[in-house]
């Protein structure tokens, strides 16, 4: 057939075989690292036997997970207020639970994250206050 590649005279330049090669991490989009880092710590933690490991090795183990769920929560709180800030009311039509079809922030993170409104309002509130505090305002008690 014309114009298929052959085992002797490939027609595909060496541009499109370099594009398919997988990039390095940091210059993929942050989405898809992101789902990279949850798929490779799905499987580490789930490769886990906790009871075979040995004592010290107990510990450790104890202290990084603490460590990625720590780095973890930040990022939900840090999320959960951003998608509040960009679904506030006063942004109108314009609002990203508006054009989601949420009634509000708290509405639009329940739905993407599944969790409680309940927990949605409370990290809103946290990364209001984490947010505030790295700007460098003072807060009210």
């Amino acid at each position: 057939m014309a114009g298929a590649p052959t085992p002797h005279h490939p027609t595909t330049s060496p541009q499109a075989v370099a594009s398919n090669v997988q990039q390095p991490l940091v210059q993929q989009p942050l989405v898809q690292r992101l789902q990279q880092a949850r798929d490779l710590a799905a499987s580490v933690l789930d490769s886990v036997s906790f009871s075979l490991l040995s004592e010290a090795e107990a510990m450790a183990v104890l202290g990084t997970v603490e460590d990625l769920g720590r780095r973890v929560d930040a990022a939900r709180v840090a999320s959960a207020a951003d998608i509040a800030v960009r679904s506030r009311r006063i942004l109108g039509n314009e609002s990203l639970a508006y054009k989601n079809g949420a009634t509000n922030g708290t509405d639009l993170i329940t739905r993407l994250t599944r969790v409680s409104s309940r927990e949605a309002n409370r990290r809103v509130r946290l990364g209001d206050n984490v947010t505030l505090r790295l700007a460098g305002t003072s807060m009210l008690p």
